[in-house]
C-alpha cells in the first residue's frame, strides 16, 4: 500500500494524500496501529484498494481532533471499503466523508 507504520500522527495544519494505492491485504493507502489527526489536519484517500480497509486499515484507534478525512472511490475485497478500524473517535468539529466506497462483505 501507500504507507505502513506503527503509528501515524498528523500534526496541526498538516495534510496527507493517498491516491491510487493498492495493497494485497491490509490498508490500500495506510496501514497503522493508530491514526491520530490533530487540529486542522486533513487526509485524503482516493481510489485505494485492499482486502481489508481499501483506504485505510487501523488496528487500534483512528482519532480526529477538529480534523478532516475523506475517503473517495476506495474498495475492499472483504471489509471496510473506505476505512477498517477497531475504534473511530471524533472530537467536536471533526469531519469524515465517505463517497463511492465499496466492500464485498461489510
Amino acid at each position: 500500500g501507500g504507507l505502513y507504520v506503527e503509528s501515524f500522527t498528523q500534526m496541526q495544519g498538516s495534510a496527507a494524500h493517498f491516491t491510487n494505492c493498492i495493497a494485497n491485504y491490509d490498508g490500500g493507502g495506510l496501514m497503522a496501529k493508530s491514526f491520530i489527526q490533530m487540529q486542522n489536519s486533513s487526509a485524503q484517500f482516493e481510489n485505494c484498494t485492499a482486502e481489508y480497509g481499501g483506504g485505510a486499515r487501523v488496528y487500534d484507534v483512528f482519532s480526529q481532533v477538529n480534523a478532516s478525512a475523506t475517503f473517495r472511490g476506495c474498495r475492499a475485497d472483504d471489509e471496510g471499503g473506505g476505512l477498517n478500524a477497531l475504534s473511530f473517535d471524533q472530537d467536536q468539529g471533526a469531519v469524515a466523508e465517505f463517497a463511492n466506497c465499496s466492500a464485498k462483505n461489510n
